[in-house]
């Protein structure tokens, strides 16, 4: 289940969401408008996790957090617990819905996605760019990050026919062919 709660006074404009089921629960907080920071915690079971998500909701609504039912939880970047890594709630909401196998939060095992050194860094990267400029042109990223990160000649799929990016291959000691 999730929950998303707002305090706003002449100092302070915050918001607060948690999300809670099973043995887990996630939180994001900070400045309206922020990314803000992301928290997860696992439980024995899910009574203990219910038992703490309703302690923490109840704190904040005595601080004078008020919930906010509108709120949109697919018009916001998700990001992982610098501690815990990758986790399910602290995922976009598309993404739990069509990345369910267990591969996908996966980050030690070199097949999956975030487990080879250059899936787990090009999400670091991303990340951190997003964290700095929220607004970035996502389409721009791929480029930027083979050439800047990696070295490589970005070739634009839209420009070339595969002769040409045969033929770049050939030359190119990165060649994969």
């Amino acid at each position: 289940m999730k929950k998303r709660f707002i305090y706003h006074d002449e100092k302070s404009n915050k918001f607060w969401w948690i999300d809670y089921e099973g043995d887990s629960l996630a939180v994001n907080y900070g400045k309206v408008g922020s990314i803000g920071k992301f928290q997860t915690k696992e439980f024995d079971n899910e009574e203990q996790c219910l038992k703490e998500a309703s302690k923490l909701i109840a704190a904040k609504m005595k601080k004078g957090y008020q919930e906010d039912p509108k709120f949109n939880f697919m018009d916001r970047y998700y990001f992982d617990d610098e501690e815990i890594g990758l986790h399910v709630k602290t995922s976009h909401p598309n993404f739990q819905c069509h990345f369910t196998d267990p591969l996908y939060m996966c980050c030690w095992d070199e097949e999956s996605p975030f487990g080879s050194d250059e899936g787990a860094d090009a999400l670091n990267v991303l990340e951190n760019s997003l964290r700095k400029e929220p607004d970035l042109d996502c389409a721009d990223f791929p480029q930027m990050l083979i050439e800047t990160m990696w070295g490589m000649k970005y070739i634009a799929m839209d420009s070339i026919l595969e002769e040409d990016v045969r033929a770049q291959l050939l030359v190119d000691e990165m060649s994969t062919i």
